[in-house]
């Protein structure tokens, strides 16, 4: 037996990490280690099976290697055919012809006298392939490290008499504006409103949000200005959030109130926006998360993260999740790979709803940063907080990138909010209670749904986008600083201005529009909310 082709190795590498490079952003490393054991066990696999049969090493693995391309590059390929041909775009046309392909190839290499120059060509095609996303993961990582290295704003108590009023920032992610919500969805939310003026908030009812995004929502808003303020030299091409990261995790806010003897309190939600360097991280732990499914009470933990959930979709698995789960073929299969992380997703939300009011018991003066996941897709909690049973595996993408339709959106949003405004009343009545010096409250949409909007610049509705829920709660209740249209990057302004003796002026109220492949190519829409 010959040596194993170290090609091969590659090119079983590439598919993870270049998913993994297009997603570094949203997804840490710890999501792909599974997908990339995976993929080097059946390059291994593949090799031996069919070594086992012609025994020759090196034509084993100019067959393995057609095989782990038409693998990984099966979702792919089916994606590109419903773009190009509809009847083309069924499993039942796409797979016999890959099929047909890769019987010719079997034949062509079985008779084939010289290998060397294909196993060359595979050998240096390899290389190149994995160059392309590792020069984007080692780009990201040291662009992070560096951006890590930059010292939390040290905590400096000061003496005073009494309690201060802790701060409460709490984003509740794609949540709209009242008005939107009944336009769009038909759903009346008078009655949480409602509840908010009975406790003594102010309700912004014209608020729209600066931008339409959340990591450029709430960097915006941490710094109290614009991102095109923030970073005047941002290339509008680029697609790196590093900078914006480092600047919510390090936010003017968090430095102000620092400074003013505040420490930073997070909660955190499973992405990258919660602040991992802040004084106090509340993490739930083993057992908040346990899903309560027969496979992990049997120690299986089989569940697919939402990395794997991707990888899979854009594999030849995916036949798998179509034919399989998708149809309810198998009731394990279905808990394994779509129940088990929406399960997960739903207990971080819990954890976050409870977190509001835990909050209050903690000594000192805090500033205390959470962002829920919800009403922002995936809808997994229903009017009642009855679970909610997926046929797709888990995503958190929002829009037209949700995968249900119209219909289904409307349907998972409004059940979702409807949930949600129950715990919030709840969360807030106790946060409420059980301070000892009443708090400041911001509870803030960070965008608007997305159920009847796209990425076109042409089509999708800002209004919709942008039309955010934005209440305050103040201590002694005098809200003159605020007006009904304030929007997110001016919140910490009144705020600071108010409390802190701070003279930030107030900035014009302005929406900017941009999409997910150019997130910094900004059009200017306020004039074009309703």
């Amino acid at each position: 037996m010959k040596r194993f082709p170290a090609y091969l190795l590659f090119f079983a590498l590439y598919p993870a990490l270049a998913l993994w490079a297009q997603n570094i952003q949203e997804i840490g490393f710890p999501p792909v280690i599974r997908a990339l054991a995976a993929s080097l066990f059946l390059c291994l696999l593949l090799w031996l099976l069919v070594w086992l049969f012609i025994r020759d090493s090196e034509k084993a693995g100019l067959i393995a290697v057609i095989a782990l391309i038409i693998f990984f590059s099966y979702g792919h390929l089916y994606e590109s055919a419903r773009a190009w041909s509809f009847e083309l775009a069924r499993h039942r046309y796409l797979l016999p012809l890959l099929a047909v392909l890769s019987v010719a190839w079997v034949v062509f290499v079985v008779r084939l006298q010289q290998t060397k120059r294909f196993t060359e060509f595979f050998t240096l095609f390899s290389l190149v392939l994995l160059v392309m996303p590792l020069y984007t993961i080692s780009s990201y990582q040291l662009k992070a490290y560096a951006s890590q290295q930059r010292q939390a704003p040290e905590v400096t108590l000061h003496e005073t008499e009494g309690n201060r009023p802790d701060i409460y920032y709490i984003i509740v992610d794609g949540y709209g504006r009242q008005d939107t919500l009944q336009q769009y969805y038909g759903y009346d939310n008078s009655v949480f409103i409602e509840y908010l003026e009975s406790k003594g908030f102010y309700v912004a009812k014209e608020s729209t949000s600066n931008y339409r995004k959340t990591i450029l929502s709430l960097t915006s808003s941490l710094n109290m200005d614009y991102i095109q303020e923030l970073f005047p030299n941002l290339d509008p091409k680029s697609k790196d959030y590093t900078p914006l990261f480092e600047e919510l995790r390090h936010s003017a806010v968090r430095e102000v109130l620092a400074g003013n003897g505040y420490r930073m309190v997070t909660v955190d939600n499973s992405i990258k926006t919660a602040v991992t360097d802040a004084e106090v991280v509340l993490a739930p732990d083993a057992a908040d998360l346990a899903e309560r499914v027969d496979l992990n009470e049997a120690g299986l933990g089989l569940n697919l993260n939402s990395f794997e959930g991707l990888f899979v979709e854009t594999s030849l698995a995916k036949l798998w999740v179509d034919w399989q789960v998708r149809q309810g073929k198998s009731d394990v299969l279905n808990i394994v790979a779509v129940e088990a992380p929406y399960n997960r997703h739903r207990n971080y939300i819990l954890f976050g709803l409870n977190s509001i009011a835990e909050t209050a018991e903690l000594e000192g003066d805090n500033f205390v940063f959470i962002h829920i996941i919800a009403p922002h897709p995936p809808f997994v909690f229903g009017p009642e907080g009855e679970q909610i049973k997926h046929n797709r595996l888990f995503t958190i993408a929002d829009g037209p990138y949700s995968q249900g339709s119209r219909e289904e959106y409307i349907t998972g949003y409004t059940g979702q909010v409807a949930f949600l405004n129950r715990q919030l009343m709840s969360a807030i009545d106790s946060l409420l209670a059980q301070s000892e010096t009443p708090p400041i409250i911001i509870l803030q949409g960070d965008h608007g749904p997305k159920g009847f909007s796209d990425d076109n610049v042409e089509t999708s509705d800002y209004t919709e986008n942008f039309a955010i829920l934005n209440a305050y709660y103040f201590p002694d209740g005098d809200y003159s600083g605020l007006y009904p249209s304030i929007s997110p990057v001016n919140s910490f302004r009144v705020v600071l201005n108010r409390y802190f003796g701070t003279d930030y002026p107030m900035l014009e109220d302005l929406s900017y529009f941009s999409d997910v492949v150019r997130p910094f190519d900004f059009l200017h829409v306020t004039g074009q909310i309703k």
